[in-house]
């Protein structure tokens, strides 16, 4: 799909509109998301997922957009290419790997942008190929001005496409025309891809997006709350999902807001208890279970799950426990209280610390974060290694 005469500017809130609201003594901005009528247009069930916002809140776990989103960087995108924009589904990898490339053309002033999925690559490739027109393939790919390259991981199961892959994205650098891929994993991470196309991908600027931390997660509810129902108890829903897991999605937010207004207009009242059900079986329906996880965990890394349930500090099982422990806090509902309980009853503040030395590891230990994205993948799909 090429993306032609593509309006609207992107643009700091911090600059328009000042910081979005909040409590917090942080300061919060965001980005005005950008959502061309050709990306409704050929991808409308994508485009409800992607832009269920009009902006992109950014907290403090995702300060690098700022930087990567500064008029004077976007001028200079290509020096920083390819971007790479990774993290669990629903962080908005999508809906700003596409702001980012309207930016751009805005801020250059060049097109066509040239905007593809990983999956939309290896078709294309493949039909190119049977009807002996690599030509128009490679003039689509290889001529626009800047390239997105969306969900890159269904190309793993195409070598050939992959040999392509690389050979366009040389062909670009060579012209200094940027290029944007979102996955969900860090490219060097990612089984199955070959060396030379992860090299390539990791050798410009990459940046992990992590869900919504405590500041951005009430303004993003503040934000539902005007849109559905500006007469929900804000605060109240803002206290509320504090309490509920970390890793809620905008739509899980959105869809549970939803909810809580249907059942105002028909009560007449904000039911916390009703609510408080609908979240549990949301998480039910989705989540995997602790002995899921941990049995998983404990396979993966050959090790009793005795051992990583008790007081062992043998450096692989720590590790593989403080895994596990990271697992259960990102795919559950659970508390800190009832995870530290699983783990021989350790205290919240165990757990907490646990969390954050795990991710200190992951920023800096490939295999670990491969392990990590692997059993993360395959608990949120059900498969065990239990099985």
């Amino acid at each position: 799909m090429t993306l032609h005469n593509m309006a609207g500017l992107l643009i700091h809130q911090r600059a328009r509109n000042g910081p979005v609201p909040t409590k917090s003594n942080h300061l919060l901005t965001s980005i005005v998301l950008e959502q061309p009528p050709s990306v409704r247009r050929q991808h409308p069930t994508l485009a409800d997922i992607a832009w269920m916002i009009p902006r992109y809140v950014v907290g403090p776990e995702n300060e690098q957009l700022r930087f990567l989103f500064n008029d004077q960087q976007l001028s200079d995108l290509a020096q920083s290419s390819p971007i790479v924009l990774y993290g669990d589904s629903g962080t908005g990898k999508t809906a700003l790997a596409v702001t980012l490339a309207v930016r751009w053309s805005r801020v250059t002033d060049q097109r066509p942008l040239t905007l593809s999925t990983g999956q939309s690559f290896g078709e294309d490739h493949v039909e190119a190929l049977q009807a002996d027109d690599m030509e128009h393939f490679r003039r689509r790919y290889r001529r626009c001005k800047l390239l997105v390259l969306d969900d890159m991981e269904p190309l793993i199961s195409r070598p050939a496409g992959q040999e392509e892959l690389v050979n366009t994205l040389d062909s670009l650098a060579e012209a200094e025309r940027p290029v944007i891929v979102s996955a969900k994993r860090l490219p060097a991470t990612i089984r199955g891809l070959r060396s030379s196309l992860a090299s390539r991908l990791t050798g410009g600027f990459s940046i992990e997006l992590r869900h919504p931390g405590v500041e951005a997660r009430a303004a993003i509810i503040r934000e539902l709350v005007a849109a559905c129902d500006p007469n929900l108890p804000v605060e109240d829903l803002i206290e509320f999902f504090s309490s509920c897991n970390e890793t809620l999605k905008v739509k899980q937010l959105r869809d549970l807001i939803s909810l809580a207004s249907q059942n105002r207009l028909l009560t007449g009242q904000f039911d916390i208890l009703q609510l408080r059900a609908h979240s549990r079986q949301q998480q039910q329906d989705a989540s995997p279970k602790m002995m899921t996880i941990a049995n998983s965990v404990a396979r993966r890394f050959q090790i009793r799950l005795a051992d990583m349930r008790g007081s062992t500090r043998q450096a692989n099982v720590v590790r593989a426990r403080g895994l596990a422990i990271l697992l259960a806090r990102r795919l559950t509902s659970l508390s800190l209280q009832d995870i530290g309980k699983y783990f021989g009853d350790r205290d919240h503040s165990t757990i907490i610390h646990a969390c954050r030395k795990i991710q200190e590891q992951l920023n800096r230990d490939v295999d670990l974060a491969l392990a990590h994205s692997e059993l993360q993948q395959n608990l949120m799909r059900g498969v065990s290694l239990d099985d």
